[in-house]
């Protein structure tokens, strides 16, 4: 199909752009088993999740100071999370149903602040601040701090499940081997301890981002989130029976829609991650939503968000911003090649078996390649065009198309689009 876009404005032409438009006859893959989106400051409007969802977000993670309630009745502790429950619910009304994430500590431990201040016992704050290290090491967690853990995270737990998502991903402190340390891991480490043994069920999120982390703390929790996946941490979270997510910085409302496409869409699947968070939606409180408008410089406030909020309330809104896209194409990418693994997956033991085997070769070169010479960073190719420690760059590597041609990775937006065309003619090569 061929058509013109033509723009206007106060009905004289301005600009013409002609475009053409190819259907093929197979539907995608939704990749739902693939759980991505943002790392989220504080809850987003229905309108705004709606919006997530058309750029292809399935779920979203939010850290709070608040919005919940830990009360001292005696000696018993009880915990109210129905701020929690309610939004999870707008969530699945809107069709993001997870599994999301929630940080209940960030640089410092918000949760467990909350408790030691009803215990009269002094909390963490400035979490990541060498000049406070020695809180680590003073930090009073004797008893009854456990107990009172362990019952505000068992009551938490069961409002989350009788909601519908007790598999939701809850982090207990954010990047605990970060400085200052070692205090900050240690302490960690012993808040950890107390939370594996005595409530296990809960599924937690250690994000970490150091080289070898795969020694160290992570296989005990649920998923392993890092902006540094390799191929060492691919394989201990197989053998450990744990999800490995990645995390990628650096994403601004301004950013050309092509620039993160192969971080999101290539290098999740190289390392076979069950999950994506990219940082992040800054997203301010109802009363400040103007300092997220995009389109009113005098008030705009925000840091690095892919969401151009509306005023609330408004007919209009929000904005898809130029990330957002490339986020979404990188989506599709992904989804591309997840459509054609299964289109691999059907033709075994068909007459297509042949080709599915070539096919399933091709893919295999690409992704083992990628895992033995890539090195991420930030969750972006680090060794790109120059070599890092004993890594060559991968902007020299080659792949041969089905066509024959080939493409190196000196352009990383450019190989996303040869992956997609290769792709597309694999999957159309597939069908019955």
């Amino acid at each position: 199909y061929r058509g013109q876009l033509v723009l206007r404005m106060n009905g004289e032409k301005v600009r013409e752009y002609p475009f053409s438009l190819t259907v093929h006859p197979f539907e995608l893959d939704e990749a739902k088993d693939w759980g991505r989106g943002a790392y989220i400051s504080k809850f987003l409007d229905e309108k705004e999740v709606t919006n997530l969802i058309e750029n292809g977000h399935n779920q979203v993670s939010w850290w709070t100071s608040g919005g919940y309630s830990i009360k001292l009745q005696g000696d018993q502790v009880t915990a109210d999370f129905s701020s929690y429950t309610e939004y999870l619910n707008m969530l699945d009304r809107a069709g993001m149903k997870g599994p999301h994430a929630v940080f209940l500590g960030g640089d410092s431990p918000k949760l467990v602040n909350e408790i030691l201040r009803l215990l009269g016992r002094k909390g963490i704050s400035n979490g990541r601040d060498q000049a406070y290290r020695s809180q680590y090491v003073s930090s009073d967690l004797s008893p009854p701090f456990e107990s009172y853990l362990i019952r505000v995270l068992e009551q938490y737990h069961q409002q989350m499940k009788a909601a519908g998502h007790g598999d939701i991903l809850s982090v207990l402190l954010d990047e605990p081997d970060h400085k200052p340390g070692p205090e900050r891991l240690n302490w960690y480490n012993t808040l950890y301890a107390m939370v594996e043994k005595q409530i296990p069920e809960l599924p937690t999120m250690g994000v970490f981002y150091h080289e070898g982390d795969e020694k160290k703390l992570s296989h005990h929790h649920a998923v392993w989130s890092t902006n540094r996946p390799s191929i060492e941490l691919s394989n201990a979270c197989k053998k450990a029976n744990r999800k490995l997510f990645t995390y990628h910085g650096g994403f601004q409302f301004y950013d050309a829609p092509g620039k993160f496409r192969f971080s999101i869409g290539i290098i999740p699947w190289v390392y076979d991650a069950a999950g994506t968070f990219y940082w992040a939606i800054w997203n301010h409180s109802d009363e400040e939503r103007a300092k997220d408008d995009i389109f009113l410089p005098d008030q705009f406030g925000g840091q690095s968000t892919t969401i151009a909020r509306a005023p609330l309330g408004s007919s209009y809104g929000p904005l898809s911003t130029l990330i957002h896209k490339g986020f979404r194409e990188a989506v599709d990418d992904a989804r591309y090649i997840k459509t054609l693994e299964k289109r691999i997956e059907g033709a075994m033991g068909t007459k297509l078996e042949k080709k599915a085997i070539q096919h399933k070769k091709w893919l295999l070169d690409i992704k083992s390649t990628l895992r033995k010479k890539m090195v991420v960073r930030g969750g972006h190719v680090r060794n790109h065009k120059e070599r890092v420690g004993f890594h060559f760059a991968i902007s020299s590597l080659e792949f041969k198309g089905m066509d024959g041609k080939t493409c190196n990775l000196e352009n990383l937006e450019a190989f996303s689009d040869f992956m997609r065309a290769d792709v597309t003619k694999r999957i159309l090569d597939l069908l019955p």
